[in-house]
């Protein structure tokens, strides 16, 4: 996060009663270390586009919403909100003992629903990225995901926008919610495939 991120933030809030979250476009970095001196270097991984991590989105509730099934990222949390509508959107609290995968992608949906959200451009948060894939079952199996949250693993959150957003959306947008559980268990095959292939080979266990 850079100087005046906030204030810029806060500032776009006050003079806009609709907007209810802002942020500063968003960036990756790694750290680099030195084989020889082992100092350690940052990189920051410059975007190929604007509002490649997070979006501003405007106007109709249902418009809002379709944009970002679409986008799918989860970045747009690490904005500043307003209060009161944070509190009515959070869905942390109430999911805090039934974990959903993509529980940022909920949190956003919900938020939206209750005005704009804002990209200010010329601030900017920085996310670190580190060089190898982590295993996303041993995520899981660290934040205590049962099995069968693990084993269908988007299939909670597409029941969570069947309670929060309806029928209506749902079925508007069957074909985002297939593919995305379709891909979900695409990843649990892929790592029961590294898996396997790590026993047979008596490698170190992925997870």
């Amino acid at each position: 996060m850079i100087k005046n991120f906030l204030e810029k933030n806060i500032n776009v809030l006050e003079k806009n009663e609709n907007v209810v979250g802002s942020i500063g476009e968003y960036k990756l970095y790694k750290r680099i270390k030195d084989p020889l001196t082992h100092e350690i270097k940052i990189k920051v991984l410059e975007n190929t586009k604007k509002f490649q991590y997070v979006h501003p989105a405007y106007g109709d509730i249902e418009e809002k919403i379709r944009f970002y099934l679409n986008y799918n990222m989860g970045g747009p949390i690490y904005g500043v909100y307003r209060t009161d509508k944070l509190q009515k959107a959070s869905t942390f609290e109430r999911y805090k003992n039934s974990q959903i995968w993509m529980l940022d992608l909920a949190y956003i949906l919900n938020v939206i629903k209750e005005g704009d959200f804002e990209v200010v451009s010329d601030t900017f948060m920085y996310k670190h990225v580190t060089e190898k894939s982590t295993s996303v079952i041993q995520y899981m199996q660290k934040q205590k995901f049962g099995l069968i949250k693990i084993v269908f693993i988007n299939f909670p959150f597409t029941f969570w926008c069947l309670r929060n957003l309806g029928l209506k959306i749902l079925t508007k947008h069957w074909l985002f919610f297939f593919k995305t559980n379709l891909r979900g268990e695409s990843i649990m095959i892929s790592e029961l495939t590294r898996m396997i292939k790590r026993m047979i080979f008596r490698q170190e266990k992925h997870w």
